[in-house]
Parts: C-alpha cells; sequence; structure tokens
C-alpha cells in the first residue's frame, strides 16, 4: 500500500479533514492545471524508431489515451476540484459530525454538473483526467497526524446508464464498480432479487457513505431517453433522491440527445436541480483557425513512429479539421490508422494519405461529419445517431487490424517473452454464509451503522 501525503488545508472547515487534505491541491496557475490534465503516450523516438515495423504498428494504439486540455477543460477541472472538496466539508471521519454523515441525511443537498456535447467530443475521457488531476482513485487511510484512521475513500465511481435504464440497474452497475474497486465483494450482496427498487437505492447510498464516495459519475445519460413514462421518472427521482440525501457531488454526462431531458421537462425547478453544479457543454472548435485546435493538433502531430515524418503546417491543421470537423475522437482514430498504414509502407503521413486512409478506412463515419458540414440543424441533429452506429464499424475494424498487427509482433517474439501472468489483486469473493450475513447487515430496518462500519473497513 503507498503511502498517503497529507496537505494542510489553509481553510478552517477543510483543516484537519484526511479526506481532503489527501487530494492533491488545486495549482493557481492555469498552466500547472493544464499540465495536471495532460495526458501524453509513452514515446521513446530514438529507440522505437528503430524497432521492427511489425513492431512500432503497435504503438499508435497508446494515442487513444490522449488527453491535450483546451481553456474550457481547465475551467471545468477547476469547477469539478471545488465540488468534490466541498462534498467532503461535513464528512470528516475523525469528527462527530463526520460520523454522525453516516446514517443522517445530508443537511448540504448534493450538487449535480451536468455535462454534453457531440459524440466523440471527449467527455468521459476528461471527466477521467480531471479526476486523476485531483487524487487517486481509491485511497486506504491508516493514520492521519499520528491519529489512528483506519477507512478507504474511493474518490469516485462512475458508470453507464445501462440500456434497461431502472433504478435497480444503476444501483447494481455503481455497486459492482465499487466492488471491482475495492477488490472484493462488499457492496453487490446487498443487491438481492427479492428487494424493491428502494431497497437498492437506500443500500446504495449507504455504501457510498461508508465508502467516503467524492462523486458519483453517470456517464451516457441519453441511454434513459430509451425509457419512456414511469420508468424514465423513476430513474430521474433516485438521481433527485441522490442529490437531496447523499451531499455528494453527481456529474451527468451525456450526448447532446441527453439534453431533452433536460429542456424537455417544463418544470423550472426540476431544471434547476439537475444543473445546480454548472451546465457544461463541449462544443467542437469552429474553424481550423481555433488556437486550442491548432495547439492539439501540432502536439498530437509529435507522436509519429514512422521514419520519415512530415512537419506540421497549417494545411495539415486545415486538413485534420475538414476531415473530422474537430470531433478529436475521430481525429485521434483517422491519425492513428494514418500511421498503421504508413509504417512498413512509404513511412510517411502526408496529406496524400490522410485523404485516402479517410476514405478508405473511416467511410463508415461519412454520413454522420457529412451532417455536420451541412449546417443544417435537421441533419446535424442525427449526428449523435449516426455516429454511434458506425463507430462501432470503424472500431471493430481497427481493433481486427490491431489483433492482427499484435498476433504478427507476439509470433515474433514469443521465443523471449513469456505468457502474461494473471494479477494478484483478483476480487476476494465471500463465502455464501459470509454474503447472507452482510446483505443482513446493509439493508435491515434496523441499521445498525456501527456493524456496517465493520464490514466495509473491516
Amino acid at each position: 500500500m503507498s503511502e498517503n501525503f497529507y496537505t494542510p488545508h489553509p481553510l478552517p472547515e477543510f483543516a484537519g479533514n484526511p479526506l481532503v487534505e489527501v487530494l492533491k491541491p488545486l495549482p493557481a496557475d492555469v498552466r500547472e492545471k493544464a499540465k495536471l490534465l495532460m495526458r501524453k503516450p509513452a514515446y521513446n523516438m530514438e529507440q522505437e524508431l528503430s524497432l521492427d515495423s511489425s513492431l512500432r504498428r503497435l504503438c499508435p494504439g497508446r494515442l487513444k489515451s490522449f488527453m491535450f486540455p483546451m481553456e474550457k477543460h481547465v475551467e471545468m477541472f477547476s469547477k469539478i476540484h471545488s465540488l468534490i472538496v466541498g462534498g467532503y466539508k461535513d464528512r470528516n471521519p475523525l469528527t462527530a459530525q463526520g460520523q454522525q454523515s453516516l446514517y443522517q441525511r445530508s443537511t448540504s443537498p448534493s450538487t449535480v454538473t451536468f455535462i454534453t456535447g457531440l459524440s466523440g467530443i471527449g467527455k468521459s475521457a476528461l471527466v477521467r483526467s480531471i479526476m486523476k488531476a485531483v487524487g487517486n482513485q481509491v485511497i486506504d487511510h491508516a493514520e492521519y497526524n499520528g491519529q489512528r484512521c483506519p477507512y478507504t475513500q474511493i474518490l469516485y465511481v462512475m458508470q453507464n446508464v445501462p440500456v434497461n435504464s431502472t433504478p435497480k440497474n444503476m444501483c447494481m452497475t455503481l455497486g459492482s464498480e465499487l466492488d471491482n474497486l475495492l477488490q472484493r465483494e462488499v457492496v453487490t450482496p446487498i443487491f438481492a432479487k427479492n428487494r424493491t427498487h428502494t431497497d437498492f437505492i437506500q443500500g446504495l447510498k449507504r455504501s457510498v457513505k461508508h465508502l467516503r464516495v467524492g462523486a458519483i459519475v453517470i456517464d451516457e445519460l441519453q441511454n434513459v431517453n430509451l425509457r419512456r413514462g414511469a420508468n424514465r421518472d423513476e430513474f430521474l427521482a433516485m438521481i433527485s433522491n441522490f442529490r437531496d440525501e447523499l451531499g455528494v457531488p453527481i456529474i451527468l454526462i451525456g450526448t447532446t440527445a441527453a439534453k431533452s431531458i433536460l429542456f424537455s421537462n417544463k418544470n423550472i425547478s426540476v431544471q434547476r436541480r439537475f444543473c445546480d453544479g454548472g451546465f457544461e457543454e463541449l462544443e467542437p472548435p469552429k474553424s481550423a483557425a481555433d488556437e486550442d485546435w491548432y495547439t492539439f493538433c501540432k502536439t498530437m502531430w509529435r507522436y509519429q513512429w514512422v521514419t520519415d515524418p512530415m512537419q506540421f503546417t497549417d494545411e495539415v491543421c486545415e486538413l485534420l479539421y475538414t476531415l473530422s470537423q474537430g470531433i478529436t475522437g475521430i481525429l485521434l482514430t483517422l491519425f492513428i490508422n494514418c500511421q498503421m498504414t504508413a509504417i512498413g509502407g512509404q513511412e510517411r503521413i502526408d496529406t496524400n494519405l490522410v485523404r485516402k486512409v479517410y476514405q478508405d478506412q473511416m467511410k463508415p463515419l461519412h454520413a454522420a461529419l457529412d451532417a455536420l458540414r451541412s449546417g443544417d440543424p435537421i441533419r446535424m441533429a442525427r449526428f449523435d445517431d449516426l455516429y454511434f452506429s458506425a463507430a462501432n464499424s470503424v472500431r471493430n475494424f481497427a481493433n481486427y487490424r490491431m489483433e492482427e498487427v499484435n498476433n504478427g509482433a507476439l509470433s515474433q517474439t514469443a521465443a523471449s517473452e513469456s505468457a502474461p501472468k494473471p494479477s494478484s489483486q483478483q476480487r476476494q469473493k465471500r463465502t455464501p454464509k459470509q454474503a447472507a450475513e452482510l446483505r443482513d447487515e446493509v439493508t435491515t430496518n434496523a441499521e445498525d451503522y456501527q456493524k456496517v462500519e465493520a464490514i466495509f473497513h473491516g
């Protein structure tokens, strides 16, 4: 277990709170904030460019996690960091008030932040980068300033809305992810099949409190649109319930289609409650002349594994924008495929190759991108649906090519490499008896919170 570092907080309401002081302080300088959000791929030009082409083709895949923050991203980093820190204000486990918060309704309602934007614009990747910049996802405390502090803190839990978007399924999905993070079954036994959705919600809320979760992130919110009437209303009521009682920031992420969930509701109170932590819409740049776009592309362009790299030019920047329409997810897919095509071939990514790769390998996405280029609001409104169906085809094709490359590289190096060993951190399953006892403890009406605390932190 890695050692925790605690930074004394200058504000009295947060001072002495290990849940806050273990988080990374927010830099005052904008550039320092941007550096924390940056996600660069591993790149050793001197060594890797001398490798055989079959091995170099494995490298461009690293760009899938590339993240270069723009001005809007840095602003959102500051907001979300403040919301998480603020959410821990009354939850100090070393105070009587913090212990009472485990079984009392929060005196300060949660905030709900609504993040939306076109598919592929990088909403989910941004939130993950922000959370990584805030602190470790799972933090095991042991001692704080000489005082015993045997608590587990989960900075955030993030899951997609299930296609069958019922409160039960959402609770089970979040609970399963909490167990994955803990590497042991603690939460999922709560969700017995004979329990009602109210029992599920109550069980998840207790788990979130006892595991000191800093934020709940619910992604792919547009899936709620697949469920109409009572089912949809029940799902939204669950989020509203979390907001009112948990005191934990909630971040909702969805495509532009998800906005209808908020704006189709004529109740001003509902609209306010679902974006009181901020309504953030990530939009693609308006043109290739956008400074953030130019910097993103120029930085990305450095990571080439071809032996004859081309210099980045205004012409390249303009072409990349024209073909991707400023959607960074599409841009990265295009650039990765260009490299995989060039390596072992012409070993150079020029504008002709970029156009050819776009025409041959990105064809399923053409209809979605043409809708954006049209400027027609009706056609543009169909972008997300067109993108989802097409992106799966492109992604499957890219994965198939990567698997071929990987198999080829492995066949050449099999003699010198051993098979990967399973991780030592496997989930520690409980016996049926232990699971039943756990379920009884957490879902019982008697609610013996001291025993629950012992279950979670043992």
